[in-house]
């Protein structure tokens, strides 16, 4: 599983670069909120930041086994801060080991820049191959009449208007009022459970006006 994946990688990483206890994390019975007060303030800072990035990459490629392993770009102020000065190349290595495709750019106070790796400023990662432009399609001729609804569509719009969809479900909505429309501009007249469906939650004080203007088909 991905977040398994994800977190034996974290705890390998912080376990070895800030020499933070990790053992018990895998633990499915643990209880992390008692785990983390074990942690010091000091290495909490430092680890923050890194448990917010590794969320992001979660988020970010949900299909991967490997969330932490693709490519990205982290912008970073004064990362010396979120770390004790002595552990700033610790810290470094951790973010570079767990993110080795994350291309970070950071800006570092005065101070720090003596202590960055110097070996961390050659790398570079491989910028990704231009991609070759598509040659274009010819369009696609659609006959002057399109048979839209078939035979017999009423079956078919009960059923679609019996989908039930959350108030501030818009796209929903919005498909419901493009369908209506061009049923009555086929049949001349409206669906009203369509209707019913579209006014069920949002602007009900409008359902008379819809109904006039025949889904606004009617001018006027």
């Amino acid at each position: 599983m991905p977040s398994g994946n994800v977190l034996r990688a974290l705890c390998a990483q912080l376990s070895k670069q800030l020499n933070i206890h990790t053992d018990s994390w895998l633990d499915m019975d643990v209880d992390m909120g008692e785990v983390w007060k074990t942690v010091q303030p000091r290495r909490r800072r430092a680890v923050l930041p890194t448990l917010d990035m590794a969320r992001h990459m979660m988020d970010a490629f949900p299909r991967s086994a490997t969330p932490l392993e693709m490519p990205g770009v982290v912008l970073m102020d004064q990362p010396e801060t979120f770390c004790p000065s002595e552990r700033f190349n610790d810290y470094l290595t951790l973010l570079d080991r767990l993110f080795p495709r994350l291309q970070f750019i950071l800006s570092v106070g005065a101070n720090s820049l003596d202590a960055f790796p110097s070996s961390f400023r050659k790398k570079c990662l491989p910028l990704p191959d231009e991609e070759k432009p598509q040659p274009k399609s010819r369009p696609v001729r659609l006959p002057d009449t399109l048979d839209f609804f078939g035979a017999n569509p009423d079956p078919l719009i009960d059923e679609l208007a019996g989908i039930m969809f959350t108030q501030n479900m818009k796209s929903m909505e919005n498909y419901y009022r493009w369908v209506s429309r061009r049923y009555a501009e086929t049949y001349g007249a409206l669906h009203m459970g369509l209707v019913d469906t579209i006014f069920r939650y949002n602007q009900r004080h409008k359902k008379g006006e819809y109904i006039a203007s025949l889904a606004g088909t009617k001018k006027g």
